[in-house]
């Protein structure tokens, strides 16, 4: 598959689980007057016991367990994210999302954290918290499934 085709499908995946993470945020936040305060999240994501290098944490309001906070989103880079409480979190029961690229060769990943080789399959995770600030540690396991080229 030639690269630019990759880095312009891995772009328009970006922008678009983006977009999608924004509009359910502004969505799904309270009414006004009745704003809930969000809180700052950050801590490390490793995949196999490492730092996952460069990559995406999404964090959705789990509804099924009554939240109906605003989503968050959130860059990793180097093993670690933060994500600061202007767009943070409120509490409550999270689905946690999260995408891993390998370092890229050659190329700057400062613009775009999917340039690299993805490392997993999204994944998936549910974690419950606090109405404060946190900070917070993701595994993916090793089993993760690979995304195939």
């Amino acid at each position: 598959m030639d690269m630019d085709y990759m880095l312009f499908s891995r772009r328009i995946l970006l922008g678009w689980t983006v977009f999608t993470c924004l509009a359910y945020s502004l969505g799904c936040t309270s009414q006004p007057g009745n704003v809930k305060p969000r809180y700052e999240i950050s801590g490390n994501v490793t995949f196999a016991g490492q730092p996952v290098p460069q990559g995406t944490i999404f964090l959705m309001p789990d509804p099924q367990k009554g939240n109906t906070g605003p989503g968050s989103t959130g860059i990793i880079r180097n093993g670690e994210f933060r994500i600061p409480a202007q767009r943070g979190v409120v509490g409550g029961a999270y689905v946690v999302s999260i995408t891993g690229f390998a370092a890229p060769t050659g190329m700057s990943s400062e613009e775009d954290p999917m340039i690299g080789d993805p490392l997993f399959a999204e994944f998936q995770t549910f974690t419950d918290l606090a109405a404060e600030r946190s900070t917070q540690s993701f595994e993916v396991p090793a089993s993760q499934k690979k995304v195939k080229k």
